[in-house]
């Protein structure tokens, strides 16, 4: 594009122009080009026409594709320097390793701040050693076979597995390992984050374990503890019966759990009293009813039962 400077109203509002004209400069070949989703102008100003135009663009069209892999290589800088930015200050432990994959495994090339505090080692004492070292006696080998195979089909995975800090001492982690690949799909590098899950497992398995306990003794207990919840319509529904029901009923803890179970099998005359104790629960009273139930095999016995109400946390009634 040749275009004229002069200075002029029409100038005023392009600093650049003023600066051309301010300097000489009384004719401006640009050359506009895009790179990716960003629109570039590159511009030469000139003190008089030259003498040969065209060949003059045509160095410009020249000059313009060589300034691309420089801006390329510009912006692949600034976006390295974002990403380093934000991995230094995560608070998840990243390591980056490259091929191969083979034994001995990836070699490290960097790891953050934070995996060094969680680990004890610094990247000078790591670095160019393959990350498999982190495991130990009590890692799980199937746990990384799972690993190895997600890796080597070059799919990311995500384990909770034992690694061992530099002081010997075992910990829990949560770790993500993702192949990066170039544009003609060659795996460059690895990268992986881990998250020390030590504290938030150990409360996991003492809940299992503590919920363990709670199911042996509701299944020991001699009578079979039941749970009904309120739904909105007012309908009650039976939400948990123990295993013991079988014992007691015949019925197994599926079909006691199937709607009408309870009032077909109760006798007609029990059941006045029944929805009256219910009632007595509901408000928060502890009720004792006896009653007759008919068992599956058809044979009537009389039970007992205790009822209490409660809300739960979500402010539902439950007996």
């Amino acid at each position: 594009i040749w275009s004229p400077i002069s200075p002029g109203p029409e100038t005023a509002s392009r600093p650049a122009a003023n600066l051309a004209s301010a300097l000489g400069v009384t004719l401006q070949l640009a050359t506009p080009f895009g790179f990716g989703e960003e629109r570039y102008v590159f511009s030469v100003g000139l003190a008089a026409e030259p003498d040969q135009p065209e060949a003059m663009a045509r160095l410009m069209r020249e000059a313009t594709a060589a300034l691309r892999p420089l801006l390329r290589r510009h912006m692949d800088e600034a976006d390295s320097r974002l990403f380093r930015r934000l991995i230094e200050t995560s608070s998840n432990g990243v390591l980056i390793s490259e091929p191969p994959f083979e034994e001995p495994g990836p070699r490290i090339t960097f790891v953050n701040a934070a995996f060094e505090r969680m680990t004890g080692y610094s990247l000078a004492e790591i670095k160019g050693r393959s990350p498999r070292f982190l495991y130990g006696p009590g890692t799980d080998p199937e746990t990384l076979r799972r690993m190895r195979a997600e890796i080597a089909a070059g799919r990311s995975t995500i384990q909770e597995v034992l690694r061992y800090r530099k002081d010997g001492t075992p910990f829990w982690a949560s770790v993500r390992i993702s192949p990066v690949q170039d544009s003609h799909g060659t795996v460059t590098h690895y990268i992986s984050s881990q998250t020390d899950v030590t504290a938030a497992r150990q409360a996991r398995l003492e809940r299992d374990a503590l919920t363990r306990d709670l199911q042996t003794l509701v299944a020991a207990m001699p009578g079979v503890l039941m749970r009904h919840r309120l739904r909105e319509d007012g309908r009650w529904i039976r939400v948990f019966i123990a295993p013991g029901v079988e014992a007691l009923t015949g019925y197994t803890v599926e079909e006691a759990l199937a709607h009408g179970w309870w009032v077909e099998n109760i006798d007609e005359a029990s059941k006045p009293k029944l929805y009256a104790a219910l009632g007595a629960a509901n408000e928060g009273s502890q009720s004792r009813t006896d009653f007759r139930f008919r068992r599956k095999d058809g044979a009537w016995v009389w039970l007992r039962i205790l009822m209490r109400g409660h809300v739960a946390a979500d402010g539902a009634k439950e007996v």
